[in-house]
């Protein structure tokens, strides 16, 4: 989730030049297709909120918010995993707001030091 955070920032053009030709498979539900990824960034972009469900690690889900930009030009996102087996609705509710809080008070501070 943080790399889809990050890449959502990008066009899909500059994303298609950075990726592999091939998107190796680490878990069974990996995102291993292109066009998949790219309407996954397209989510990312309309809701700011980037997931990955399983993607990286079997039983492990990951929220992401991208927070902004440093001065030196650095992109950087705000991320969280738990494991598959503790999320419930009430859990992942509160995680959300709590990365988009984070992200947001990173945010104020970068625009701080512009």
């Amino acid at each position: 989730a943080l790399g889809k955070a990050l890449l959502a920032q990008l066009t899909d053009e500059e994303v298609l030049r950075l990726l592999p030709q091939t998107l190796v498979a680490i878990t069974e539900r990996t995102l291993t297709r292109h066009e998949a990824l790219l309407e996954d960034l397209a989510t990312v972009r309309r809701s700011g909120l980037a997931l990955g469900q399983e993607e990286v690690a079997a039983g492990l889900n990951c929220f992401a918010v991208y927070a902004g930009e440093t001065p030196t030009g650095r992109r950087i996102a705000v991320s969280t995993s738990i494991p598959t087996d503790r999320l419930d609705r009430t859990r992942e509710k509160a995680i959300v707001q709590a990365i988009v809080r984070v992200a947001g008070q990173i945010r104020q501070r970068l625009a701080s030091h512009v």
